[in-house]
């Protein structure tokens, strides 16, 4: 029976421990299914009925351990994609709040003034 365990961490930290959950990962590979599968194929190379009953025995230990493995490759990809999900909202977000204080940026009374062409008076002087 699985259970959820939650806890937070920075999102910047979120790429490092999705890799050192992974490299666990790879280790239970290296470590338990190699090694199954590896005592599987040497079993099968033998036309013997117990060592089938053998290899079918290490073929189940290593669809298992897949198993568990394949369901937090579901877990770090959620979670994958909620990190970059979160970075694009944060950098749209930062992208409107530039933009909307570039577009609110008030004008000065002296910078209006100086902008404006001169008063030009066609009238001749007297």
């Amino acid at each position: 029976m699985r259970v959820s365990i939650s806890y937070s961490i920075d999102l910047e930290e979120t790429p490092e421990k999705v890799k050192e959950l992974l490299q666990k990962d790879v280790l239970k590979i290296k470590r338990e299914v190699l090694p199954d599968l590896d005592q599987a194929i040497a079993a099968l190379s033998a036309a013997d009925i117990n060592r089938v009953a053998v290899a079918t025995g290490e073929v189940e230990r290593a669809k298992e351990a897949i198993q568990d493995v394949a369901t937090k490759l579901v877990d770090y990809s959620t979670i994958l994609k909620g990190f970059l999900n979160a970075k694009i909202q944060l950098a749209q977000q930062a992208r409107s709040l530039a933009q909307e204080s570039d577009s609110s940026t008030p004008t000065s009374p002296l910078t209006e003034e100086s902008e404006q062409a001169p008063e030009q008076n066609d009238e001749p002087e007297v």
